[in-house]
């Protein structure tokens, strides 16, 4: 493959990538992350003035926490209206946030485990994710209404069996999130 197809392949996957991601409605379905977020701040103790890039930010659900408390905030993510909605939080809150739209494998910027705990039974669940969620969103949009019922049938059967509410109007689920931490040394 010619370096100048692999260019349009990528261009062309990232303009995919974008759209999933503007899909839905990621800053309504990011409230139900916000304990977690605080959880994981709590673990990492970012003092207060500590600088704090927050990469695929959405809108801004962990960053507006980190500024909250102090720390100096920039979050970049692809989509524009997430960036948007953060940038509107950051706003109402008078909080000295910055928000990007930008590609993490390209940031544009010099060189210098959660749980999830829905109010929703899971059938609910997956109709919030449907919704709201973009990449659930388009898997759904690209199916057939037989497939749609089937998908939508795994994915209850699956947060069911996860499931750790002895409610039937609740779904708490343990989740998995990388971490990294990254210290820039001087050159």
């Amino acid at each position: 493959m010619s370096a100048a197809v692999a260019s349009v392949d990528i261009h062309f996957l990232k303009h995919r990538l974008r759209a999933t991601w503007m899909a839905g409605d990621y800053d309504r379905f990011s409230r139900f992350m916000e304990s977690s977020a605080v959880e994981f701040l709590d673990r990492v103790a970012i003092p207060p003035g500590a600088s704090l890039l927050d990469v695929a930010c959405g809108s801004g659900q962990l960053a507006l926490i980190a500024a909250r408390r102090g720390a100096r905030v920039t979050g970049v993510d692809i989509a524009a209206n997430s960036i948007g909605a953060a940038r509107d939080r950051a706003q109402a809150e008078a909080l000295p946030a910055q928000f990007d739209e930008g590609d993490a494998e390209a940031l544009p910027y010099p060189d210098a485990s959660y749980r999830f705990d829905y109010p929703f039974s899971p059938a609910g669940v997956v109709d919030f994710f449907r919704e709201h969620y973009g990449p659930t969103n388009r898997a759904f949009a690209a199916l057939t209404t037989h497939d749609q019922e089937a998908l939508h049938a795994d994915l209850v059967a699956l947060w069911r069996a996860h499931n750790q509410s002895a409610l039937e109007t609740r779904t708490t689920v343990d989740a998995e999130y990388l971490q990294v931490v990254a210290i820039r040394s001087k050159p």
